[in-house]
């Protein structure tokens, strides 16, 4: 039997299934098209890390009136072309010209990646562009900087990357030593019990928010007049506190003045306070560090300086209520602050060694490190075999 057809019907016919195969065939989303053609990754020729390839993800960009918009959530590929292993890296992600949200950066700290090996960067941020008629939005994707095992550093450093990744790797490398030598000592019914015990901790700490307002006051509460607030003492430190006063206000501290001296034979170039406080209840928080200055200090080998920070400090508790997470106001009762980074005129950091016998204990038990909260994540996730593996790293 013999079937028929019209022309007509079967034009119609063939533009049908010609549509449904095109459909079914493979295709980029057009964002991710748009995003080929408008970000533009440039990395030195001869540096230490060589683009493999992108996993463009959800990423697209969305026109938004006269700007455009990067909703950036891919995952580069990098191969690691120099001779040492590399620990950490900062990406530089910006727009053309100078527009305000043009600017992010990415910082991959921790890594212990091999000559020779495959690492990813994943991206989850937005960039804004003002656009001109006629033109297409343009991002660029640099290399600001690279932390080696030896922690030398290779990069543009526009960022203060060096100061940054070598910071963080020098509280990993702490965090990690104090570990293995717990194993070491102690065997894997020590390290479980250690871990045990930071988890414990890190579920009972309250999360604290500091904020650093250059101007202006969130409360109408008076400041009160200049009070003396203590310094811990760290034995090691090159940066001595001589006297430090402040005037608080509700949960704000105001213009904190410091005088201090270099007793180290280097010129100190920058430094950070790290800040504990205390409420009016009398709990005690980590409140984390700000720069001793907005700006580079100069002080010289045996010089003092007073050093006034023109702004305000606020402390805010992190509380789940039965509406949910909210920011509520520490009123302070007590500060203490300690000095947590020194960076010298040459580059070289100084941190202390929070696991040094002569460290004061309460550092150590009022915060947990972000090394410690991704090692204690191992030990949870994958058990206590597998974090012996990670500090075999």
């Amino acid at each position: 039997m013999s079937i028929l057809i019209e022309p007509t019907h079967l034009a119609k016919l063939l533009l049908a299934l010609t549509l449904a195969t095109l459909a079914a065939l493979p295709q980029a989303p057009p964002a991710q098209v748009a995003l080929r053609d408008t970000l533009r990754i440039e990395l030195p020729a001869n540096g230490p890390i060589r683009h493999l390839d992108t996993d463009w993800g959800r990423s697209r960009i969305v026109q938004r009136g006269s700007a455009a918009s990067a909703e950036l959530h891919l995952t580069f590929h990098f191969e690691n072309v120099a001779a040492q292993p590399i620990h950490g890296i900062t990406l530089l992600l910006r727009t053309a010209g100078a527009a305000a949200g043009g600017r992010a950066s990415v910082t991959l700290p921790g890594l212990r990646v091999n000559p020779g090996e495959r690492f990813p960067a994943k991206v989850d941020l937005r960039l804004l562009q003002p656009v001109t008629a006629g033109n297409q939005p343009a991002f660029t994707l640099r290399l600001d900087g690279v932390l080696f095992a030896d922690l030398s550093f290779a990069g543009e450093n526009s960022l203060n990357s060096r100061r940054l990744l070598t910071t963080l790797e020098m509280e990993i490398q702490q965090d990690r030593r104090h570990l293995r030598d717990l194993l070491r000592a102690e065997g894997k019914d020590g390290l479980g019990r250690e871990m045990r015990q930071l988890l414990a901790r890190q579920a009972e700490l309250p999360r604290v928010d500091l904020r650093w307002a250059r101007h202006g006051r969130a409360t109408a509460i008076p400041a009160s007049e200049p009070v003396q607030f203590a310094f811990l003492p760290m034995p090691s430190s090159p940066l001595e506190p001589l006297g430090a006063t402040v005037r608080i206000a509700g949960h704000e501290a105001v213009a904190p003045r410091l005088q201090v001296r270099n007793r180290s034979i280097k010129e100190i170039v920058y430094a950070e306070i790290g800040w504990i406080i205390r409420d009016l209840e009398g709990r005690e928080f980590y409140a984390g560090t700000v720069p001793a200055t907005g700006d580079h200090i100069r002080l010289a080998p045996g010089a003092e300086a007073l050093v006034e920070q023109e702004g305000v400090l606020q402390f805010q508790e992190q509380a789940n209520l039965s509406g949910g997470a909210r920011q509520m106001p520490i009123k302070l009762g007590e500060m203490v602050g300690y000095v947590s980074q020194v960076q010298f005129a040459d580059g070289s950091i100084w941190m202390p060694d929070l696991y040094d016998s002569r460290m004061p204990a309460r550092l150590r038990q009022l915060r947990v490190s972000p090394e410690q909260q991704r090692l204690a994540s191992v030990y949870l996730r994958h058990g206590l075999d597998a974090l012996v593996a990670e500090l075999g790293r």
